[in-house]
């Protein structure tokens, strides 16, 4: 594995130590682990039963460049559309190697511009307009709630949280 997919595999431990912490499910570190290639990120092991997850920043590549660009000392002013339904398309017809129900969960690190509110109706919309076949659940994590999304759209599930600040 290269430094880079081992940074990337670290940040997505962490990003869902975090979500974990916030739903207040039973957990350790060891109970979340990296799927090899070709399987969802993470699997997790908290219940008495596994379920693999996929993890997807909600964060368009401009917004994305920029802060690289920041963390180097420079500035930056960006124009920038909301990236959700993109970065679900990218999603939604993925197949993984998995024996566990594989479930999404979309989160974003103040790396968007779109408010929780607009991120979270973009989810619905897409969930009720294009079948996403792979995911038994879609998780919204935002900056005030956790929402679980049924694979019709609906939000079956809110969990209030405070501020969560993702790994970069």
């Amino acid at each position: 594995m290269s430094t880079k997919d081992e940074k990337k595999a670290e940040t997505e431990r962490e990003v869902f130590w975090q979500f974990v912490q916030a739903l207040g499910w039973p957990s350790s570190r060891e109970a979340i682990v990296s799927g090899m290639k070709g399987q969802p990120d993470i699997i997790y092991s908290g219940f008495e039963h596994k379920i693999s997850f996929e993890l997807t920043e909600i964060c368009s590549g401009e917004v994305a460049k920029a802060i690289g660009d920041i963390d180097e000392g420079g500035f930056w002013m960006v124009g920038t559309s909301d990236p959700t339904k993109n970065r679900l398309d990218a999603k939604r017809n993925k197949v993984y190697e998995s024996e566990y129900p594989v479930d999404l969960v979309c989160y974003w690190n103040m790396r968007t511009a779109s408010p929780d509110w607009f991120v979270r109706q973009q989810i619905a919309q897409s969930l009720k307009n294009h079948e996403m076949p792979t995911f038994k659940h879609v998780w919204c994590a935002g900056e005030q709630n956790i929402f679980k999304f049924s694979p019709q759209g609906q939000i079956i599930k809110t969990v209030p949280r405070s501020i969560l600040v993702y790994p970069r």
